[in-house]
């Protein structure tokens, strides 16, 4: 593991100075942290999708959420803000995520609206666990929905 660190580390010394020298800027953007700047999406919205919700509890719905974003984010993150249909259900195709979301709708919990409304309720929900650290969030449920099970987390 180290010697694989200190070849990826002295790779991209290399290739900063290859791209430097011949005035080609942009590949160090692109080929240097292009990682970084592809993979923020995923981070953030893994982020909105766990953050500061129960852990070790039966009941996905209280694990994670499903969060509604815009079309380009959702094919850019392979429909994975349904993210406790695909927690619950892993075997159903991420292509299929969506439609399978409208039939399990009744059921589940009210998905966070938009990926600013999503960063919105994670800020929000630091602000609470600063003041009161066992401060758990329980999403909302639909009429239509059975309700959390016994001994879960009161929000």
């Amino acid at each position: 593991m180290i010697r694989w660190a200190r070849f990826a580390v002295i790779s991209y010394a290399v290739l900063i100075a290859v791209f430097a020298v011949t005035g080609l800027w942009i590949l160090i953007y692109l080929i240097v942290f292009g990682n970084f700047f592809f993979t923020i999406l995923g981070r953030l919205t893994g982020v909105i999708q766990h953050n500061g919700l129960a852990s070790s509890v039966p009941d996905w719905r209280l694990i994670c959420h499903t969060v509604t974003v815009n079309p380009v984010v959702r094919y850019l993150y392979w429909n994975m803000n349904f993210h406790t249909e695909h927690h619950m259900y892993a075997a159903v195709p991420f292509c299929n995520l969506p439609r399978f979301s409208r039939a399990v709708s009744p059921g589940m919990q009210l998905p966070v609206k938009g990926f600013l409304g999503g960063i919105r309720l994670v800020l929000d929900i630091k602000r609470k666990q600063k003041a009161d650290p066992s401060f758990i969030y329980v999403p909302e449920f639909p009429a239509t929905a059975a309700p959390p099970p016994c001994g879960a987390p009161r929000g």
